[in-house]
């Protein structure tokens, strides 16, 4: 059985929902179930996104990096400190009077 959504793109990741209902003798059981399926671009098919076996999650470190430039409040590279404005030098806001 296929079925297509066109708001649906491979990059997305899809949350998949569905119940099943099973009635026998004037009882019913419900089962409800849902898993996340992302694309694999290799085999071109939709897999479950808790397949992989997680081995380590490693944390992002940002360092700043600017080389010691400074900005003025709407982003623009300035060559000296202004006085009396505000500015970002080595990602801090900044101040002279």
């Amino acid at each position: 059985m296929n079925a297509y959504f066109g708001q649906i793109m491979t990059t997305d990741t899809v949350k998949v929902c569905y119940d099943a209902l099973i009635t026998e003798a004037n009882s019913m059981e419900t089962c409800s179930r849902c898993d996340s399926l992302v694309f694999d671009q290799n085999t071109y098919t939709w897999v479950l996104f808790s397949m992989g076996n997680t081995v380590g999650v490693n944390e992002l470190q940002f360092i700043w990096e600017d080389g010691g430039k400074i900005y003025d409040m709407l982003g623009r590279e300035l060559t000296e400190i202004p006085l009396g404005e505000m500015y970002i030098k080595g990602g801090k806001l900044n101040i002279t009077r």
